[in-house]
């Protein structure tokens, strides 16, 4: 019951009806209209298809649904997954570090006071978004791929953009969103997509990630444009699809171009993606890379620190005569697109997707000192206060 008020984004206070769990291990919900009834409403309350369960409750004859689950079969994984979904990553620190956990990257408080040590970091050891991007697991939604409607970019064949009516949208994400957005945009939302690109992660990768064994392309959906911004609390960026939506994830397609998984970007400390140490994003990369190709930041966290916009990388993507990202990666940059020379481009940043294993050597063998992102950071807001 608890796992389930979880997935659903409440309290287990705000049940409409109060399941009772009795000696014999079994939770009585009649009152819901029956055990089947009473499952399909409470994934109803988590925004998800029954088929996402992560356990499988069994209705047994006496019209009861025992309390007792099994985890499915997990071919690819003897792990759960849902623990990894849906329970926030350990604290490492002040609260303000617990906050930015929330987000997908890690950032430090600008406003507690507090400094940084002067004493050497490990190579890997920093928490500081603009020192290390917080590894990703790619959470489940309950999204199907009749809910999308998808168009192509002009003068392409590749897909560029999905629309998608909130009527299909599942109990939580429709609380979420429906009360923020405009009269007009009430009936369909919409959202940007990177160009397709085949998958480059191994198989067994894929499987550590939980992905459809059949998808053989991949597109980042980017958060999708209001005309306000979208305010989210920390319990709401729980549920995997509100994080779709407000933060962006994976869409997974056959070689037919059917999707196949729709995944949600949720951070976590031992992720299935993993990203090596940050990288100069030269100025002349964000003109020549596309200005339209760039993304408003959504998190409050990197808005706080100057992040203005973000964009996805393809994997083997070359701008402007450069290979930046084997596997892809994203790029953060602190100004607008079209703005060349300004200070804050020199904070400009990339980090590319690596392997857990490579994550360590990605910042030995770094051209960026260790410390270098945080102390401009520093020396750069020294010359605003100035």
């Amino acid at each position: 019951i608890d796992n389930f008020c979880n997935m659903a984004g409440m309290g287990r206070s705000n049940l409409p009806v109060a399941p009772q769990v009795t000696n014999a291990g079994v939770v009585p919900l009649l009152a819901l209209g029956g055990p089947e009834s009473a499952i399909d409403n409470f994934c109803n309350m988590a925004g998800m298809g029954r088929s996402n369960l992560q356990v499988a409750p069994q209705v047994i004859n006496d019209g009861r649904v025992h309390a007792r689950t099994t985890m499915r079969s997990q071919p690819c994984s003897t792990t759960s997954y849902a623990p990894k979904l849906w329970a926030l990553p350990p604290s490492s620190g002040t609260a303000a570090d617990q906050q930015a956990l929330m987000s997908v990257v890690d950032t430090r408080s600008t406003e507690s006071g507090s400094s940084r040590s002067s004493s050497p970091s490990s190579k890997d050891g920093s928490n500081s978004f603009l020192e290390k991007l917080a590894s990703l697991d790619l959470a489940a939604t309950g999204f199907r791929a009749s809910d999308f409607s998808f168009t192509m970019a002009s003068g392409s064949e590749d897909l560029s953009e999905w629309s998608l009516k909130t009527s299909t949208l599942g109990f939580a994400a429709n609380r979420f969103l429906i009360p923020q957005l405009q009269a007009s945009e009430k009936a369909t939302i919409q959202g940007r997509i990177s160009r397709p690109h085949h998958i480059t992660l191994s198989e067994e990768e894929l499987c550590n990630l939980g992905i459809a064994r059949d998808a053989s392309r991949f597109v980042f959906s980017y958060p999708i444009a209001t005309a306000q911004d979208l305010q989210v609390s920390e319990k709401e960026s729980r549920v995997a699809d509100i994080a779709f939506l407000v933060f962006g994830g994976y869409m997974y397609f056959d070689s037919d171009m059917v999707l196949k998984d729709v995944r949600a970007v949720v951070p976590v400390e031992e992720g299935g993606l993993c990203f090596g140490a940050p990288q100069q994003w030269l100025p002349e990369w964000s003109t020549a890379a596309g200005v339209d190709r760039w993304c408003p930041v959504t998190l409050p966290s990197l808005r706080a620190l100057g992040v203005r916009y973000f964009s996805w990388l393809l994997p083997d993507e070359v701008v402007d005569g450069s290979t930046l990202c084997r596997n892809g990666g994203f790029a953060y940059i602190f100004h607008e697109p079209t703005e060349i020379g300004v200070l804050q481009a020199r904070l400009d940043v990339f980090f590319q997707i690596v392997t857990k294993e490579a994550t360590r050597s990605s910042y030995e063998s770094s051209s960026v000192p260790v410390g270098h992102y945080a102390d401009l950071f520093d020396q750069l807001h020294g010359k605003y206060r100035q």
